[in-house]
């Protein structure tokens, strides 16, 4: 009985070493292709009517260098100096 229990634990013992190279191995050296290097980040302007957030390719500028979200802003700002 002794000898039983003895291959049970060696058996047992050998197969988590086993598993554990297998994963191991698994997060070494993945199946997938890398992913393509990223664009760098945008800038991030302030609308100078509502104050919203946007990327400077999405924002709309006015004569004087301020920033607006969209073009209903800018009229708005133009609006209401003129008044």
């Amino acid at each position: 009985m002794g000898k039983f229990l003895f291959w049970i634990i060696v058996l047992g013992l050998a197969w988590m070493v086993l598993r554990y190279l297998v994963i191991r191995g698994r997060s070494v050296a993945p199946t997938e292709p890398a992913a393509p290097a990223q664009a760098p980040a945008e800038a991030m302007l302030q609308c100078a009517w509502c104050g919203v957030h946007m990327p400077a390719s999405e924002s709309v500028s006015a004569a004087d260098g301020r920033v607006y979200c969209g073009r209903e802003h800018l009229d708005a700002a133009r609006n209401a100096a003129g008044s």
